[in-house]
């Protein structure tokens, strides 16, 4: 039997044109006409969850502003710009919320959702708080940082604004047999600066007799002769400090002062320290539990970058000091024309002072001066149960006291972003310093908008956690020149 297979193409137009309707009227193919409004507007016809090519170019365009606008806003907001590092995509777990909330101004479902964004900022005021304190990522791991005593007073206890969700890490403690160093989160370049130390706070060797804060009994009883007091100090310290300045390049492992990148005073004879190299008889005065140390260091710009000129002690260089006008006779030098020649001679060069309960060390507190150009950072080093608190103002239990040079808080580094939030935030959007612009008109508005509300939220958790630190070291100085007997007057305004 032979069989016969004819093909469509083989038959004739006509035939072909009536197969073809024959098919299409096919009761099994039958469906609703499709209405002329999605054919005019395929996006609508759409799932959501499968937007477009040009929406999802939208969206990738608009991360990639967020991207960058919070990387280059990085000190103001941290919490974001870690959040969204350069490799953030957008995940379901991120938005893990009830329907009810997407209609809120702080949800997008390319965005993360807003507890995400509020672990993430409160992580940062830990990490990189919003005010200067003693860093974890820049101490050695054999110290620990706490945060100050708590002030036992009626008015603080029953105050809300004095609990804090976040560790300001200002007390420093040794525990091994070896110095260790630690660095504050801020450091300076040029410019002025002032910090102190309450020698002892947080000691375990501090807390007899009701002295928590780490007040030496000489405060609080005047009969005691000088030998005794000298005695009681040593008794009282049963470890060692070395405080002052350090670059990054100062050895966590070792005493501030150990090479080229720090300067150090030893709590031992007020003894100055810099490459290791130890000098007694400078005028240092030894420092021990419940004394306040100031440090203090000036930095002048230089026009070398590359200078590279050492430390000389106490005084300016040889090369400054010996210069002389010799088209007029040899004069005697007055006290006054001595004084304006050391203020002139400071204030060219880059030194430190050192200062022991408000009072100068050495000659006008000058301890180095040709200090080597740098970022120097607040620093101490402990040896074994050595202790103190630091405080980097704006207040201070002595305010240092000085002629010829005008010393700020180290606390003014860290500058406030200004309110309201909603114009810190537009100002931060608007784009970088150099004028280039984070978002186009090829952005997405509406995520635009969310990231904004995001912005605000840090912005606000981090001016709400500096002004309490603030209201907690306004208190805290207090207390502590009470227990000096020294005026309040100007913290209680």
């Amino acid at each position: 039997m032979i069989s016969i297979i004819i093909h469509t193409n083989m038959l004739p137009p006509i035939a072909r044109q009536k197969k073809k309707s024959i098919h299409a009227t096919s009761p099994s193919k039958t469906q609703s006409p499709t209405p002329p409004s999605a054919t005019a507007d395929p996006v609508s016809a759409l799932d959501n969850n499968t937007p477009t090519r040009q929406l999802k170019a939208t969206q990738a365009a608009s991360i990639a502003a967020i991207i960058e606008c919070t990387a280059a806003s990085r000190n103001l907001i941290p919490g974001l710009a870690d959040l969204f590092s350069s490799n953030y995509k957008p995940s379901s777990e991120d938005n893990n919320i009830d329907t009810a909330s997407s209609t809120t101004p702080l949800y997008h479902p390319a965005l993360p959702s807003v507890n995400a964004i509020k672990n993430a900022t409160s992580k940062m005021i830990n990490d990189k708080p919003p005010f200067i304190t003693m860093s974890i990522k820049d101490t050695a791991p054999q110290l620990k940082l706490e945060d100050p005593p708590k002030i036992n007073d009626e008015e603080s206890s029953s105050r809300s604004e004095d609990k804090v969700d976040f560790q300001r890490q200002l007390v420093v403690k040794g525990g091994v047999k070896g110095y260790r160093m630690s660095r504050a989160t801020q450091g300076v370049t040029s410019g002025c600066y002032y910090y102190e130390a309450v020698i002892g706070v947080g000691s375990s060797n501090n807390n007899k007799g009701g002295e928590g804060r780490g007040v030496k009994r000489s405060f609080q009883e005047e009969n005691k002769t000088e030998n005794v007091e000298k005695k009681q100090k040593q008794q009282n310290m049963n470890g060692h400090l070395r405080i002052g300045w350090s670059t990054r390049e100062g050895d966590l492992q070792a005493p501030v002062g150990y090479n080229e990148h720090s300067y150090a005073i030893r709590d031992i004879k007020g003894s100055r320290v810099h490459k290791s190299q130890r000098e007694d008889k400078w005028g240092g005065v030894s420092f021990s539990v419940g004394d306040v140390l100031g440090i203090a260091i000036c930095l002048v710009e230089s026009s070398n970058k590359n200078d590279t000129t050492t430390a000389s002690i106490g005084k300016a260089s040889c090369n400054d000091t010996e210069k002389k006008d010799t088209s007029m006779p040899d004069v005697e030098m007055t006290d006054a024309n001595a004084e304006r020649e050391q203020k002139i001679s400071s204030a060219l060069t880059n030194h430190i002072h050192f200062f022991i309960n408000g009072k100068p060390m050495g000659e006008n507190g000058i301890a180095f001066d040709n200090v080597n150009p740098g970022t120097y950072h607040p620093a101490i080093s402990c040896y074994k149960q050595g202790s103190a608190q630091l405080n980097f103002g704006p207040h201070f239990v002595y305010p240092p006291q000085t002629s010829d040079i005008d010393l700020h808080p180290i606390s003014d580094v860290c500058t406030l972003t200004p309110l309201p939030e909603e114009a810190a935030a537009d100002k931060i959007l608007s784009g970088d310093s150099t004028g280039k612009l984070f978002f186009s008109k090829k952005t997405d508005e509406a995520i635009k908008s969310v990231f904004k509300e995001f912005v605000k939220v840090e912005l606000k958790a981090r001016y709400d956690a500096h002004m309490k630190h603030l209201n907690l070291h306004r208190k805290e100085i207090s207390a502590l020149r009470k227990e000096r007997g020294l005026s309040t007057d100007e913290l209680n305004d």
